[in-house]
């Protein structure tokens, strides 16, 4: 399952199939002919998995240590719940026969089908049972885990020749990136002119309410996160959730760093910045205002806590803890664009229901 280095640097110059155009992704690539599909994910600039995807005869490709999948898949193991959610997207939420743990999923299909003894459980304690995932017999297991964890841990998979399809989502730092990899996994459903379809007009969307914030003459500035034990982890400027901030037509505080991943800092440094922030999102495990004062005492010296401009994206969480915005929210950006357009510019006069945020009182 693993390429050599030197295979990676190579990789794409062994294909003649067509390059698929993708817009924002930058951790994945797509080439077919009409026998076969390659789905390669990218590592700084280099291949470090190949998925070959084909529907009748096995192909011959020009590389080694590749991942052979027969498409379309009919069993499927998710075990992620943002996978779920693209799965889902896709209308092939029938085709899952395991998950790793339903208490992380909002679904309410999948749950029901998991207490139905439909569905598999794999991973309870966070580790893949092989044995269970071995007697489910899946035609791919969508995880993310990374490469040397898949080869250390699971060599009866392995040998078992259960593809396990590492999916790297998360390092996108464009909400559209991280939206796009429903190309991704519908090609293993066949379904990719849907998925097409369906991220097009996410897209469209998208820009259509980052054009509506641009309207609003009012920059606020805006906040996120809060401390955990000794450290308050803020998104990098060049994140994900700095760019739904940038796109909504509001101030980051951080915009001007250059990391896609998060920053951890002290309460000290986080005041000094942002203590007159606008804004105060994302309260992470805060239910209500006192919650956050019973945590440090401080938060109350923000402007934000002040004015009573705090906003969790906690609007749909169920009895299990699940919440809707990392399995629904993270794959359709436009609504938490949305959301955050009604949040930080009132004065647009935007529908007051949300999506996936809510006030924090």
């Amino acid at each position: 399952m693993l390429c050599s280095c030197s295979e990676e640097k190579n990789a794409e110059q062994k294909f003649d199939n067509e390059q698929v155009k993708l817009k924002y992704t930058t951790c994945f690539k797509i080439f077919k002919n009409k026998n076969y599909k390659t789905l390669q994910l990218i590592s700084n600039g280099k291949v470090t998995n190949n998925y070959i995807l084909y529907s009748n005869q096995k192909p011959e490709v020009n590389l080694k240590n590749v991942v052979f999948i027969k498409t379309p898949v009919k069993r499927v193991a998710a075990l992620s719940s943002i996978y779920i959610g693209f799965i889902n997207r896709i209308n092939q939420l029938e085709k899952v026969f395991s998950v790793d743990n339903k208490n992380y999923i909002y679904n309410e299909t999948i749950r029901e089908r998991v207490n139905n003894e439909k569905i598999n459980e794999l991973a309870l304690n966070g580790i893949i049972n092989e044995e269970i995932t071995l007697q489910t017999n899946p035609d791919v297991v969508f995880t993310y885990l990374t490469q040397n964890e898949i080869a250390l841990n699971h060599k009866k998979l392995i040998n078992a020749n259960i593809p396990l399809v590492t999916l790297v989502d998360q390092l996108e730092n464009h909400p559209l990136g991280r939206a796009e990899w429903i190309k991704f996994i519908a090609y293993f459903f066949e379904e990719e002119l849907l998925a097409d379809s369906l991220f097009n007009a996410t897209e469209r969307s998208y820009k259509s309410f980052k054009l509506f914030a641009n309207l609003s003459k009012n920059k606020p500035k805006v906040l996120t996160e809060h401390k955990i034990n000794d450290a308050w982890y803020v998104p990098g400027g060049k994140s994900f959730m700095a760019t739904l901030i940038e796109d909504a037509n509001a101030n980051y505080c951080w915009k001007q760093d250059t990391h896609s991943g998060s920053l951890p800092l002290s309460f000290e440094e986080v005041y000094s910045k942002a203590s007159d922030a606008d804004f105060w999102l994302n309260v992470l495990f805060c239910k209500t205002k006192n919650d956050l004062i019973k945590m440090d005492s401080r938060y109350s010296s923000f402007k934000a806590f002040k004015e009573d401009k705090l906003f969790n994206n906690d609007l749909k969480v169920n009895s299990s803890g699940a919440n809707d915005y990392w399995e629904t929210g993270l794959i359709q950006p436009d609504l938490i664009l949305s959301d955050l357009i009604s949040i930080l510019h009132p004065e647009l006069k935007t529908e007051n229901k949300t999506n996936y945020y809510r006030h924090v009182k």
